[in-house]
């Protein structure tokens, strides 16, 4: 309704540039390289290995959402550590990662943290979208359809 068109205008525009291509690729037009060799340390490895066994409850929504290429085909991973960082949800083939943040982002350093990793990332040629946990319990058909609108994809009937 009104009110999930209004937090999904929110959340996009708090976006900054243009969605990626399907394909990931430079500037100057080539094709990126898979980011599976982006160094992971053991322990951030570890780490969202024990992450993947307890999702929250706005995480476990989405993840039922958008696994299996559920979600326009697009293949997603749950808790994939990239560099020193652990994504909540990633999609290489479009290079974007998807985090569910709850209200606790908003305060103390966490916005600037995130910050950090975000711009990290894009360094990287990732792209991140940042999904309100809230938009996930109320409705998960409007969090995806974001993603989606993020892409430039039209959902699948």
């Amino acid at each position: 309704g009104e009110l999930s068109a209004k937090l999904t205008e929110g959340v996009l525009r708090g976006l900054s540039g243009p969605a990626p291509a399907l394909r990931a690729t430079s500037p100057n037009g080539e094709e990126l390289d898979r980011l599976a060799t982006v160094d992971v340390h053991r322990e951030t490895r570890d780490f969202a290995k024990s992450l993947r066994r307890k999702l929250t409850l706005p995480e476990g929504l989405l993840w039922r959402a958008i696994k299996g290429r559920k979600l326009a085909g697009l293949h997603f991973r749950k808790q994939h550590p990239i560099g020193p960082y652990v994504l909540d949800f990633y999609c290489d083939a479009v290079r974007l990662a998807v985090e569910v943040d709850g209200q606790v982002h908003g305060f103390g350093d966490l916005p600037q943290r995130d910050e950090r990793r975000d711009a990290w990332m894009a360094a990287k040629g990732v792209r991140t979208l940042r999904l309100p946990a809230d938009l996930v319990l109320r409705v998960v058909d409007d969090a995806t359809r974001t993603i989606l609108g993020y892409l430039d994809i039209e959902p699948r009937p």
